[in-house]
């Protein structure tokens, strides 16, 4: 008689655990191609963290109906982590 019933899985082994930080499989790599708004700033936030801050402009150019040439920019708000150390003295304002 006990071949007949299936061994029952415990929900808590099918349920997903959550976690407050993002795994390598949820985060999508991009590539900004423009220029740098304004020179890069130093953030510190404590416990030996700073954070690095900046705008890029990015811009994209075509032709309407008329045959007019239009051009649009789109200004992006830069955050990056654990860069302070280098990104400052490479990356500036052009």
């Amino acid at each position: 008689m006990n071949s007949v019933f299936r061994k029952t899985t415990p929900i808590r082994q099918l349920s997903r655990s959550f976690s407050a930080t993002a795994g390598r499989g949820n985060l999508n790599k991009i590539q900004l191609i423009g220029r740098v708004g304004n020179d890069p700033t130093v953030t510190d936030v404590g416990d030996e963290r700073r954070v690095v801050n900046y705008t890029l402009a990015t811009s994209e150019t075509h032709t309407d109906k008329e045959g007019n040439l239009v051009k649009r920019t789109q200004w992006h708000r830069i955050v990056s982590w654990n860069s302070a150390g280098w990104l400052p003295e490479r990356v500036k304002k052009g």
